[in-house]
This record gives structure tokens, sequence and C-alpha cells, in this order.
């Protein structure tokens, strides 16, 4: 460590073991600061520069105190070498916490013996590296531009407390144990005190606050707002506090869902606190597994509330005032990986929850997923079609994106939900354009809309039905139809529209495929009570297991002449009937007539996937 000599004005070199007391200075850096080179110059130069008289001022101050050594940030270290310089930085929040005492010089107070308020005004409160240098001394004292004693950080404790948010205890000459009293402050707090405060270099943000939270890490100079996440990271090593969630904050409770974005589990700045002074943690008294850095995120055992629409966090940590608990708007994907979602109010859920909650160990992601994984509420998937078939247009109020294959609610929220039809209407395409005819269908879907109230209502297919024919039959491009089910997308459970087209030539195997289809959607709507009527689904569902059942007429008659007698006041499903009985018979007849479609050919059909 180097220190200058109060009386010859020149630096000497010390260890731990051997170095003297020493005063120290805190300032706002100028555009003529005297550095290490300057002060190897035997000229005598750096003189002239604007920046010496704070140091001449020092020295001399110092000797009144009859202390014979200080130190100056701007001369004092060899900011050339990388090594010294991570090192003095790691070490700064000790070397202040040393000092016999700090002098505080403030060169934009003017005014302020009439009016003491003031002095928060300063710039000086409002620099990254001044944080540190007011909380660590041991005492403490503000001067004047024209180094007239202003008081001491004690006396005007209430004035600073008030001014910057910081715990008026770290402000005191006489307080005790100053590493205790931070570390009773919450993450959340600490960061808080920092959330207005500015640096020229964004990696300052990060590595001023490493001894406000007893940190120590390489400095990467060009890593950008990086060094703040690497800074987090290093907190989450060395604490449990999840209060380093309690970021972004608001009293506004409104928000646009459509805004939403995917970010970090981390905050992007210490700017994201600034509404966080008054959290603390919680003591929960519950076993959990500590956290850990991992290549998918950071691994925590965390309660994880999930209520449609959206899914939470519980964090361990309130305000105050309050005995809510905090909960943060989480979006899930495979692998118990969670991401944050930007833009929405912060959350608050009572102990009751909490204790109800089940804790699962899950993965926060500190990188945010990639946009194609952000499926937006009230979204239906469109799986992509074949080429002869394109969405020609949607019914108002969705919007259909073919880049992305979604069709989306333009206004996804509804307080109370309700019941909404959607329009796919569906055309085919000829020799690259698309014209209007008779043979263009119409995919209705009901589905019910996302409710805030009760939370745990989901979107729900009721049906689709098919308007103008229930299968295009152009002669020029064959028959194409859709089906609907929910499926599990990037972790969201979103509907999905699947369109199939096949030529005409494919005949008897595309036409079974298409009549099993229709088998398993009827089946869908006898299990989930759109059909209520006892032991249908059982007919369907063993036409569906017997893959041989179609080559035996008599049986396929029976079954239809049941299931038409059970559904016979349902006109839907008797249009379906009418078709498995037009494309099982006539794939039979065709039979007859074409060997090559043998019995392996038919089986095979009757044995393919359904849907």
């Amino acid at each position: 460590m180097r220190l200058i000599n109060t009386k010859t004005l020149k630096l000497e070199e010390f260890n731990e073991v051997n170095r003297p007391p020493y005063a120290i200075l805190s300032h706002t850096w100028g555009d003529q600061e005297v550095t290490f080179e300057d002060m190897q110059d035997d000229s005598g130069k750096y003189v002239l520069k604007t920046g010496y008289p704070k140091i001449l001022q020092t020295c001399k101050v110092a000797r009144g105190f009859n202390i014979d050594y200080a130190w100056v940030d701007t001369c004092c270290i060899d900011k050339s070498s990388s090594a010294e310089l991570s090192e003095a930085i790691n070490s700064m929040f000790r070397w202040y916490h040393d000092a016999e005492i700090c002098y505080a010089y403030l060169p934009d107070v003017d005014g302020v013996f009439e009016r003491p308020w003031t002095i928060v005004e300063s710039r000086w409160f409002t620099r990254g590296w001044t944080l540190q240098e007011l909380i660590a001394p041991r005492k403490l004292v503000f001067y004047a531009p024209t180094w007239e004693l202003i008081d001491s950080r004690s006396s005007l404790s209430g004035l600073i407390a008030a001014g910057t948010g910081i715990d008026k205890r770290l402000l005191q000459d006489d307080r005790d144990d100053l590493s205790r009293i931070l570390r009773n402050s919450s993450i959340a707090q600490r960061m808080s005190w920092a959330s207005r405060r500015e640096t020229t270099r964004t990696e300052d943000l990060a590595y001023c606050l490493l001894g406000i939270f007893d940190i120590n890490m390489p400095l990467l100079y060009g890593e950008g707002s990086k060094a703040f996440t690497r800074l987090q990271e290093e907190i989450i090593r060395h604490t449990d506090d999840q209060s380093i969630f309690a970021w972004g904050l608001s009293s506004d409770n409104t928000h646009d869902p459509r805004s939403n974005t995917n970010t970090s589990v981390l905050a992007p700045s210490p700017m994201a606190f600034s509404e966080s002074q008054d959290i603390i943690s919680v003591d929960t008294c519950q076993e959990s597994a500590p956290f850990s850095i991992t290549n998918r995120g950071i691994r925590i055992d965390l309660r994880i509330r999930r209520t449609f629409p959206h899914t939470y966090g519980i964090m361990s940590c309130r305000r105050k005032q309050s005995t809510e608990l905090l909960a943060i708007v989480l979006d899930e994907l495979p692998g118990n990986r969670f991401y944050r979602i930007d833009q929405r109010p912060i959350s608050w859920t009572s102990h009751l929850s909490w204790k109800r909650t089940p804790n699962t160990t899950v993965y926060l992601m500190t990188t945010p997923p990639p946009e194609m994984y952000r499926i937006p509420p009230g979204s239906f998937f469109v799986k992509p079609m074949p080429e002869e078939i394109f969405v020609q247009s949607v019914t108002t109020g969705y919007t259909w994106s073919p880049a992305t294959g979604l069709v989306t609610m333009d206004k996804p929220d509804d307080r109370f939900g309700s019941e909404v039809e959607l329009h796919l209407i569906l055309e085919p395409k000829m020799y690259g354009r698309s014209r209007r005819h008779k043979g263009s269908t119409t995919v209705s879907i009901w589905v019910r809309r996302p409710s805030w109230y009760p939370p745990e209502t989901e979107w729900v297919t009721y049906d689709v039905r098919y308007y103008d024919q229930l299968r295009n039959r152009s002669e020029s491009f064959g028959p194409f139809f859709a089906k609907v089910e929910k499926q599990i997308i990037f972790g969201q459970r979103v509907i999905v529209v699947e369109v199939f087209c096949w030529e005409k030539e494919e005949g008897i195997v595309k036409r079974l495929q298409w009549t099993q289809m229709r088998l398993g959607r009827l089946l869908d709507r006898c299990i989930f009570g759109v059909i209520g009527v006892p032991w249908s689904w059982l007919i369907i569902f063993l036409l569906k297991m017997i893959t041989s059942v179609i080559l035996f007429r008599p049986v396929l008659t029976v079954a239809v002449i049941l299931i038409i007698w059970s559904i016979r006041d349902s006109e839907f499903e008797l249009s379906l009937i009418e078709e498995f009985k037009e494309s099982i018979f006539s794939s039979i007849e065709e039979m007859k007539v074409n060997p090559a479609f043998g019995v392996g050919s038919l089986r095979g059909a009757a044995g393919l996937s359904w849907y």
C-alpha cells in the first residue's frame, strides 16, 4: 500500500504489518487529477494540475490531526498495472475502514452552513464509489469547497439517512461491529442504497459494491453489465438471502400483458432495487438445500405456486411493515427451469399460502431464454401445414402470424372469463397464389378465455366444427381437415391446431387414417362429457383397438347403428357417422376392385396413430 508522507509530499510503500496510521480522502474526480505517474515526475509539473490542491489540503488537514500519512486514490494506485488495480479495488473497503479518519471533500455545496439539509444534494452522494467511502470509515467529516469543516457524518446522520435510505446505525461514529450491521441488512436493502448512484464505467456499478457485500472477485473491464450479474452470483455463493430476487418492485399494480418480456431472475442493475429499501429477509425455520450456481441456472429449493394463468415463486422475504411474503411471476420450461417475466407487478402472498405450497428443487435461469420459447398467453399454435393449404383469415380479435404459427388474442386478459369462438379459414393454394372457391373450410374452435377469478381456470377446447363442407372435396386438391388438442410446447400448455391434407390418389389408406382420426375425436367427446351417452365411449374405444374390425362389415354395421341410435339427436355426430360409413364402405369396395390394397395394407392403415 502506498501512502503520501504529509510532510514531504512523497509516496512511500508499506505492507500490512508495518503500515502507520493514515488519513484518507473521499472525493469525486475532476478533469485534471494527479496520477501515480505524475508523482514520479521529478520536474514537479503536476503541481499545476487542478487536482493537486486536494492532495495538498488533505496532507495539511492530516498534519493538524497529528497524522503523518495520507492516502488519495488518484495518485496512490498505479492504474497501469491491472493486478495492482484489481487488488486495490478488492481492498478499498478495508482501507477506508482502517483509516484513522476520512475527509469527504464536497466542492459543490455552497450555502451548506445556512442550509445543512442541502448537503445530500452534492454530486458526492450520487457516485457509486462514494457509497462504500461513506459507510466504511470509522470516522468521517465533511469539508466545504474552501476546506472549511462542515460537520461530522455522525452529526448529520439523520439528514443523510433520510436522503440516501442507508441505515442510520451505519452512519454513527460510535457504532458497533460494522460487518454485523451490514449482515443484518438484507441484500435488497444494500442494493437499494446504490440504486440511484452512477459510475463512469458500467462495470464499476458492480465493483464499487464488493466491500458492501464482503465479496472478492476478479475485475474484467470490458464485460459491461455482466459484471453486475457476476456480483450477484458471487453473493448467492456466500448467502441464502432470497431478497436478492426482490427487485422490480413498484407501487403500480397495473401491467400490459402484451408487453411481457423474458428476463433473467437476476437484476440487470442496482437501479432495479430502487423500491426495495424496506425488504427484509425472513427466517422460515425450514430446512432446504443451499443455493448453487449450475449451467442450468441457480439451483434452489423454492415454493412454486401454479395458479393459471401465472406461476409464482414465493420468496422468504417481506416488507418491514407487512407479514405477506413476496412472490415473483415466473414462466416454466422443461426440466424444472424457470425464468422471470419482466414488466409484471410483484405479488404478495400469505404465510398460509407459503405453508401449503410444497417445496420444490428448481433452476432459476440467469440468462433469459430465446424469444422462440415464449408463447404469449391466450395463443393457439398452428403446426406447419401442407404446402397446399394456408390460413386465409382468423376471427376478429385474433392475430395470425405465419412466421411463428401463432394465433394470439389481441386482449388475452379477461377478468371473469368467457366462451369465445376462433375461426380459421383454410383455403387451398394454386400455383403459389390463393383464390376463394366453394371448397374452403372453416375450422371453428370453442374455447374458454383465461380468467383471473378463479385463478385455476384453464383453457378448454370444447368442440371443432366444420362449415361449408365437413371435408374439402375439391376435385383439384383432395380432402383436408384439422384436429385440435392440448399439447405441452416449451413447457407451456397450448392449444395446438394441426391441419391434414392428402391427394386423392392415396385413396384407401388415407381415408382410413381420416376415419380413425374422427373416431378418436368422437371418443374424446364421449370421454370429456360433450356427448353424455352411456357406453358409447366403450364402443368407439373398441373400434380403435381392434385393428382388423374394419374388415368385418357386420361388426362395423352394428357399432354404427348403436352409435347413431345413441346420438340420433346430434346433427354434428350424425354427419360424422355418415362420413365414417362412406369412407369405410367405399374403401372396402375399392379393395374388391383393386386387390393391391390387400389385408396387410388395410391393417396397416387401421393401426396408424390415433389423434
